[in-house]
């Protein structure tokens, strides 16, 4: 299945495959599951080589914001600055994963196989779609609850003050 556009996901597609070749993986089997998750982007493929082509199948998506697009709000939200998901990254590792406990993600939706409203081709494949707007939600009640703006503002205001910010500011 192609749709207009999809050449630019294609290539995200293909680089790691390409990536995976060139570090002697050959023994590559197909189908493979792709995780496209670029810009507004989030989508799960299944990729498959058909003679001399390729066919491509969306078995899942986000339901609301991109993963890059939930790095970008959290990022704000905190004042660590934009784009949010390098910040993030680099802040990563320096991170305790055990300092604040998040409840595990709950989703209420119609079946994942219904697919009325949108421009997808049905199958009897069940989806696997999801959501990463409830990260950003759970990241603001827990700095409204634990009264952490102005901590959050003074952090954005010294690093308005700095022309190049590094990962120690």
């Amino acid at each position: 299945m192609r749709v207009d556009g999809f050449k630019f996901i294609e290539g995200h597609i293909h680089a790691v495959l390409l990536e995976e070749r060139q570090k002697g993986n050959r023994e590559l089997q197909f189908p493979v599951l792709a995780l496209v998750v670029s810009g507004g982007h989030t989508h799960l493929y299944l990729a498959a080589q058909k003679n001399e082509g390729w066919t491509y199948e969306n078995v899942g998506h986000t339901r609301d914001d991109a993963a890059g697009e939930a790095f970008d709000k959290v990022a704000k939200l905190l004042g660590l600055g934009y784009p949010g998901g390098p910040i993030i990254d680099r802040l990563a590792p320096h991170g305790d994963p055990t300092a604040v406990k998040f409840q595990p993600a709950q989703i209420k939706h119609r079946d994942r196989r219904d697919r009325r409203g949108t421009n997808e081709i049905e199958t009897d494949r069940p989806r696997f779609d999801f959501s990463y707007s409830g990260i950003k939600t759970a990241v603001l009640r827990y700095v409204e609850v634990h009264a952490m703006q102005q901590s959050i503002e003074a952090r954005r205001r010294a690093l308005a003050s700095i022309s190049k910010p590094v990962i120690e500011d």
